[in-house]
């Protein structure tokens, strides 16, 4: 099968492009690393982005917020602190 055929397979089938579902399963990710305490910069760069603001840029364009502002959003404004994160 060609690559473009597997791209017009992909699209009629998921109902988006190859890049837009794996740009938000990269993001998707991101949330989970960010939820377990995570950097943005651990994040970004854990993730494959070249730097962190292509990743808050990605991050932004695709959840409306920034990494910071939409964990604050999830987790009604609290974060553990990095020292609760070793116990």
């Amino acid at each position: 099968m060609s690559s473009r055929k597997l791209t017009r397979q992909f699209e009629a089938e998921m109902g988006s492009s190859l890049r837009s579902w794996r740009r938000r399963l990269r993001l998707l990710r991101a949330i989970e690393l960010l939820s377990s305490g995570a950097s943005v910069t651990e994040t970004a760069m854990q993730l494959g982005y070249g730097s962190t603001s292509a990743f808050i840029f990605a991050f932004r364009t695709e959840m409306g917020s920034s990494p910071h502002a939409y964990m604050r959003k999830a987790t009604g404004g609290h974060r553990a602190s990095p020292s609760a994160r070793l116990r």
